[in-house]
């Protein structure tokens, strides 16, 4: 298998629990007064930690694109990457 096609698969699954996670997230704000959720406390409490990982695997799998796969970046993709880089620095001198 090609080493695209795994960088690929692996930032797909990354995706899918991001999602999962969120929803879960969004669960326990809604329902916060009828139980304690210890999961909406950890995330809380690891925010900047856990934006920072986010936005580390972000810049990480776009580079991974345009320098080691070779494809070239649109104008969207841009635009994206102008937000997106600032974030691991700011983020991780926030740490």
């Amino acid at each position: 298998m090609a080493l695209t096609q795994i960088v690929t698969n692996v930032l797909s699954a990354l995706t899918v629990i991001g999602q999962v996670i969120s929803a879960l997230l969004l669960l326990s704000i809604i329902f916060r007064n009828r139980m304690p959720s210890k999961f909406l406390h950890f995330s809380l409490n690891n925010a900047i930690f856990l934006s920072f990982i986010v936005a580390l695997i972000a810049a990480s799998g776009s580079l991974f694109y345009s320098e080691i796969a070779g494809y070239e970046p649109c104008k969207l993709c841009w635009i994206q990457r102008i937000f997106m880089y600032p974030q691991v620095l700011i983020l991780g001198v926030a740490l």
